[in-house]
């Protein structure tokens, strides 16, 4: 419950830092929520647990009175990302990487742009890699240390 309480606040801040202009790198703003996302199924494999932690940052970050086409994309790339993650053949960070190729191309389809996409990106793989390591460093020792006591 801990683990999933921390996956709830680490979402929730990075959606609401995405709303501001922290991470605005010239006119693009990396997705910071999809970065997180794609690293979090690696530890959540529960579809129900992964349903909340797709729908939390996707209530803040897409906060409408009304469901737009924006949001209902958000929503089906976040879950064939997270989805991606399961079912790729590769290790672990390498289908991290290519779930998070995907994710951003399909956000980003509605207003394809090849300069601003290349640079969203690339900083979000640089952010999938970065919380990738954080959670290799952190979850992965206390489980094997589980593990070993057994």
């Amino acid at each position: 419950m801990l683990v999933f309480t921390v996956s709830v606040i680490a979402l929730s801040v990075g959606a609401f830092l995405q709303t501001t202009n922290i991470f605005l790198i010239g006119l693009t703003k990396p997705d910071v929520v999809l970065a997180l996302l794609v690293v979090i199924a690696h530890i959540h494999k529960d579809w129900t647990e992964r349903a909340f932690l797709v729908l939390i940052p996707a209530l803040i970050l897409k906060f409408s009175p009304t469901l737009v086409w924006v949001d209902v994309i958000f929503i089906i790339s976040a879950f064939f990302a997270i989805a991606l993650v399961d079912y790729l053949p590769w290790r672990r960070a390498v289908n991290s990487m290519v779930a998070a190729t995907i994710g951003t191309v399909a956000i980003n389809l509605p207003s394809f742009n090849v300069g601003s996409l290349a640079l969203e990106l690339g900083i979000n793989l640089v952010l999938v890699a970065i919380f990738f390591v954080i959670m290799e460093l952190t979850y992965e020792k206390k489980t094997k240390n589980e593990k070993s006591r057994l």
